[in-house]
């Protein structure tokens, strides 16, 4: 039974560039090289065995293979971009090297062989984007091949069970998985790391924005963030998520007229067909005008986001039940 399953994509709009974050993609991939150009410095200096203490950082920038790399950097560039853009470049760099050093100390103590690879502080990243991000939507690609039988598709589904599943897949790899993977460091770091953004989100030292939702606030663990009041009238038409104009203009050509008399439809125009905004399992999911469906908690209302796929800055509907 072989079973693969890769992120795509998430729904998460950023309001800063995660420049550490492709900082330490561009190291790893400089550093791939090393233990083919230089394996006896790297088994002394970069790995995690014990007596070597340079190991307990370096061993994040050290992967043996293609597939261990391109796995980890897809890994590390969809979740890692999300939480840097939400602690800032600074605090995410301390965090991400502060998480190799606890799970590799975790390594050390219940497992003990040496490991190499970034695996372990990336599944650090995952448990915090499992709290600041909870209700917020993951695409990913599965492939599943059973006997005769295969099977694969993309689906979407939100982080909270995208990522249980990942954590679900290490506790089961714990026991008859394959030797050579460090499950036990993948769980200490899905560990330190929703154990980290739990605390930093109930000190409120890391805060949502009016459109985001912490799994503190889903737990009701934390109040909503308060939403501003508005110091200009909202916005008439002509915002994304509501009918473009000429849909207003025309639609007297559509409607029964009082004489009885047959109208013609209008023209179909071009661009992706508009369809109305809807509330679905408390989100209100609406059209960007990129063509997109953006969706986001039915809280933000009359609020604005940004839309995750071009940065436009959106207009949410008023759909809250009344």
């Amino acid at each position: 039974m072989i079973v693969v399953v890769c992120p795509l994509s998430v729904d998460v709009p950023m309001k800063r560039r995660p420049l550490a974050n492709w900082v330490l993609i561009g190291l790893i991939v400089l550093c791939f090289p090393l233990p083919f150009l230089e394996p006896d410095i790297v088994g002394q200096y970069m790995v995690l065995p014990r007596g070597s203490p340079s190991g307990m950082l370096l061993h994040v920038v050290i992967h043996t293979g293609w597939f261990h790399l391109i796995g980890n950097l897809i890994f590390l560039w969809i979740f890692g971009n999300a939480v840097c853009a939400k602690l800032g470049n600074f605090f995410y760099a301390l965090f991400f090297f502060g998480s190799a050093l606890l799970v590799g100390a975790a390594h050390l103590r219940y497992d003990g062989d040496p490991a190499a690879g970034a695996s372990g502080a990336i599944s650090a990243v995952l448990g915090m984007f499992l709290v600041f991000y909870a209700r917020n939507n993951i695409r990913y690609f599965v492939f599943a091949w059973m006997a005769i039988r295969m099977k694969f598709g993309i689906y979407e589904h939100s982080s909270v069970w995208a990522i249980l599943g990942w954590v679900v897949f290490d506790l089961v790899g714990l026991f008859v998985g394959e030797a050579g993977i460090a499950y036990k460091a993948h769980l200490a770091g899905y560990l330190v790391g929703f154990v980290a953004a739990f605390t930093l989100s109930l000190l409120r030292l890391v805060r949502p924005e009016r459109y985001e939702e912490f799994l503190t606030q889903t737990l009701e663990l934390q109040g909503k963030a308060k939403e501003p009041e508005r110091t200009r009238p909202l916005p008439d038409v002509e915002t994304p998520g509501a009918p473009p104009a000429w849909f207003y203009e025309e639609r007297s050509r559509f409607l029964p007229s009082d004489q009885g008399e047959t109208v013609s439809l209008p023209q179909e125009r071009e661009g992706p067909p508009w369809s109305p905004p809807k509330l679905e399992d408390g989100l209100i999911k609406f059209r960007c005008s990129c063509g997109k469906t953006v969706q986001t908690p039915a809280e933000n209302a009359s609020t604005e986001i940004r839309c995750p796929y071009c940065d436009e800055t959106l207009y949410v509907p008023d759909l809250k039940p009344r």
